[in-house]
């Protein structure tokens, strides 16, 4: 579960950078989602620390949404 603070300061992020960033980022995540996993999840996790927005739960939800079946969404400090 992404909590409630990540989710605003993504949410933010998003409506606030320019319109080349978020054309980056739409493409890591079609990368990350429905290309080269690996490769996605690099350019993704590169963007985000940028912007101090690299934390686990935002990088992988949408994996364990769309992969239910073979990903899992566990927090390093849960385990």
């Amino acid at each position: 579960m992404v909590s409630m603070f990540a989710e605003s300061r993504f949410r933010d992020f998003a409506r606030s950078v320019h319109s080349e960033t978020q054309v980056l980022l739409s493409a890591t995540l079609e990368a990350l989602y429905y290309g080269d996993e690996a490769e996605g999840l690099e350019a993704l996790v590169e963007l985000l620390a940028e912007y101090k927005l690299a934390k686990w739960p935002l990088v992988t939800v949408v994996n364990a949404y769309l992969k239910a079946d073979t990903d899992l969404l566990v927090k390093p400090t849960t385990t």
